[in-house]
């Protein structure tokens, strides 16, 4: 055999072995890497809720509507229990929102059976304040993120329509820097409901005063609602839900 031919031969048998050596893909972002939750403020009860819901699935009336989301759904329930029994128990409601969670969090959830064997009409899905909040990240990502959600929603409940919720206002002004983040967050949200499966709906105008200053009555901490702001939440959501 000529050198040539060897010399071929060793890089072809060389150019085999790079394409056979495993390949590892780049990590994924934060936002879209399912995890439960870690923060330490959250470990005497984040678990035990998650399994606490699974089990009532399977022992409460059937479910109409389902609420996804932070501590912004998990407080109704929690913090404003009048309110809550006012608005949305009487639609058969499932509260699934988990203070301090992300989008990866919610993505956890939902792989680990937290939406099996329901059937709901409407999935209400707020989310992504504390992604914001903690990381600022990207709309772009928040894109990629919110859309994960949405098709993993969609393949366990096909025949639920979703209600996508914009991130409500966070800051006191419309200057504030993580006002102005969510806002642009948003603007990349919105194109993903279609108006007909997915639902858009922003309550920014509930919670705003003239000059786009948070209420104090209704939004106190400027993030997260009072029992009035849970009120105006109700008067926007609630006809939608009755479609």
């Amino acid at each position: 055999m000529s050198r040539v031919r060897c010399r071929l031969l060793q890089c072809l048998c060389s150019l085999l072995m790079v394409l056979m050596m495993p390949t590892h893909a780049a990590p994924l972002p934060d936002a879209l890497n399912p995890v439960a939750q870690t923060a330490d403020w959250t470990a005497s009860w984040w678990q035990s809720r998650h399994e606490a819901k699974l089990a009532e699935v399977r022992t409460r009336p059937p479910v109409r509507v389902v609420m996804l989301g932070d501590s912004l759904t998990h407080e109704w329930e929690r913090d404003h229990p009048a309110s809550w029994q006012q608005h949305m128990a009487p639609l058969g409601t499932l509260n699934l929102g988990f203070a301090g969670d992300r989008t990866e969090h919610l993505l956890w959830r939902i792989q680990q059976g937290t939406l099996d064997g329901l059937r709901p009409e409407w999935v209400v899905l707020l989310i992504g304040t504390n992604n914001a909040g903690l990381r600022r990240d990207p709309p772009t990502l928040m894109h990629q993120a919110i859309a994960a959600l949405l098709q993993q929603i969609q393949q366990r409940l096909p025949d639920a329509r979703i209600v996508l919720m914009a991130i409500p206002p966070r800051g006191a002004t419309p200057e504030d820097p993580l006002r102005q983040h969510n806002h642009a967050v948003n603007a990349a949200l919105r194109p993903l409901a279609d108006g007909q499966r997915i639902v858009w709906l922003d309550i920014a105008p509930q919670m705003l005063e003239p000059g786009g200053h948070t209420g104090a009555a209704y939004l106190p901490d400027s993030i997260h609602f009072s029992a009035e702001g849970y009120a105006r939440w109700a008067r926007v959501l609630l006809p939608l839900l009755a479609r």
